[in-house]
C-alpha cells in the first residue's frame, strides 16, 4: 500500500490510497478428506493460516485498519466472493466489481469506496481474445494475430485446473473533485521463467486497453504481475519499450503509457520481490517488501 508523501487520513480528497492483495484462491491448495494440505504446496505457510476460513477475518480487518480507498485483489473465487467478501465489504463501504475467469470460476475484484467514488464505467477481457485485435491494430497481419493469441491462451491455463488470464478495469470520478481516474487489475501468468514473452504479450494487450479505456483519464496500473526487475515484462512496463530480449513483432507496438513504479517512487529502488514461496529463496536473508503508511 503506497501513500503520497504526508499523507494522513483526514480527508484530503486530493490524495487516493490503494491497496493490492493476491489473496491466494483456497484451490490453489487442495484439501485431503482431512482438511490437511495434500500437495505440499506453500509449505512455508503454517496449516492454520492456508485457508480462506481463517484468514479473512485478518484481511478484514488489515482492510479496516489501512482503510485503503480503493483495493484490486486477484484469485477470488466466486462463492467466497458473492457469500463472503463482497458482503464483508459492503459494511466497510465499498462497492465492487468483479471479473471471473471460465472453467475455474476465479478471478479478479476491485473494491472503491462509495462516499469518495462514483462508478462511471468498468470493462473486462480475457486476454487472448482482446489479443489479437491489439496486434492487428498494430500491423501485424491477422492469421498471425490470431495465432498468437491461441498460444497466449494455451500457455496461460491449465485445463480444469486454471482459467486463462484476464484483466478488469474501472473508471471513477472522485465525487469532491470531479477527477477521474482508471484502475486496471491484472494477474500474470506464473510462467516468467520459462515464457517470459508470454508474460509480454498479456500486458502489451493490458496497456493498449487501458490506454484506450482511460480515455485520458489518470492511469493505475495494479496486480499480480508475477515478475522481478530483472525481466522483460517490468522493462517494457516501466519504459514503454520492448528490450531486445523480446520477440521482434511486439517492437512494431508503441507503447502509449509508461507506468512508473510504486515502490521505486516511495523507497527510491525496487524490492528483490514482495513475495515468496516455495522457490529458491533464502528465508533467512532475503527481505519481504511492504509498503505501509
Amino acid at each position: 500500500m503506497v501513500f503520497k508523501k504526508g499523507f494522513t487520513d483526514d480527508g484530503n480528497d486530493t490524495t487516493i490510497s490503494l491497496l493490492q492483495y493476491n489473496i491466494l484462491a483456497d484451490a490453489a491448495i487442495p484439501r485431503g478428506d482431512s482438511g490437511t494440505n495434500v500437495c505440499g504446496t506453500y509449505a512455508f505457510c503454517p496449516e492454520m493460516h492456508r485457508y480462506m476460513d481463517s484468514r479473512f477475518e485478518k484481511i478484514i480487518k488489515e482492510v479496516e485498519s489501512l482503510n485503503p480507498d480503493i483495493i484490486t485483489l486477484q484469485e477470488i473465487e466466486q462463492v467466497f466472493f458473492e457469500n463472503t467478501l463482497q458482503p464483508g465489504m459492503n459494511e466497510l463501504g465499498y462497492a465492487s466489481v468483479q471479473h471471473l475467469r471460465p472453467g475455474d470460476h476465479i478471478g479478479l475484484a476491485i473494491f472503491y469506496k462509495n462516499e469518495k467514488f462514483s462508478l462511471l464505467s468498468h470493462c473486462q477481457f480475457l486476454i487472448h481474445e482482446k489479443l489479437p485485435s491489439v496486434l492487428q491494430e498494430a500491423g501485424l497481419e491477422s492469421n498471425v494475430a490470431l495465432d498468437i493469441g491461441e498460444y497466449v491462451k494455451r500457455h496461460s491455463e491449465y485445463p480444469g485446473i486454471i482459467g486463462p488470464a484476464g484483466d478488469l478495469m474501472v473508471r471513477l470520478k472522485v465525487k469532491a473533485t470531479g477527477t477521474v481516474i482508471a484502475v486496471a487489475n491484472v494477474h500474470v501468468t506464473w510462467k516468467e521463467h520459462k515464457y517470459p514473452f508470454l508474460q509480454i504479450f498479456q500486458m502489451s494487450c493490458v496497456l493498449e486497453e487501458l490506454f484506450k479505456f482511460a480515455e485520458g483519464a489518470l492511469c493505475i496500473l495494479a496486480g499480480d504481475f508475477n515478475a522481478t526487475p530483472d525481466m522483460p515484462l517490468y522493462h517494457m512496463i516501466s519504459s514503454g519499450k520492448v528490450c531486445e530480449r523480446a520477440v521482434e513483432i511486439l517492437k512494431m507496438i508503441d507503447f502509449k503509457l509508461k507506468v512508473k513504479s510504486s515502490y521505486f517512487e516511495v523507497m527510491g529502488h525496487e524490492p528483490v520481490y514482495t513475495n515468496w514461496g516455495d522457490m529458491e529463496m533464502d528465508a533467512e536473508g532475503d527481505e519481504v517488501h511492504k509498503l505501509c503508511p
